[in-house]
């Protein structure tokens, strides 16, 4: 079995971090990337984004027209179950 733990996400968050103007363009490519994707494994991958940053994750949902409920913002990003 396959485990993950916050450390794996650690890299990409940081990367994140250090963005600036490229965040906005980042989200964009990841969301053309994914817009011809089923919704479930585009979902997947908020989820993963979710785990990095919830910022991260919100830009890349915003790109791809995914409303994400505003309480999961509000609370711990392990706590959301995909």
């Amino acid at each position: 079995m396959f485990v993950i733990s916050q450390d794996d996400y650690i890299q990409a968050s940081n990367l994140w971090h250090i963005f600036s103007e490229e965040k906005n363009r980042t989200a964009q490519a990841i969301a053309g990337a994914l817009s011809g994707a089923r919704q479930d494994i585009q979902m997947r991958h908020l989820y993963h984004f979710f785990q990095a940053d919830v910022d991260y994750s919100r830009c890349v949902a915003q790109a791809l027209s995914i409303e994400i409920d505003p309480c999961m913002l509000q609370h711990n990003p392990q706590a959301v179950t995909v």
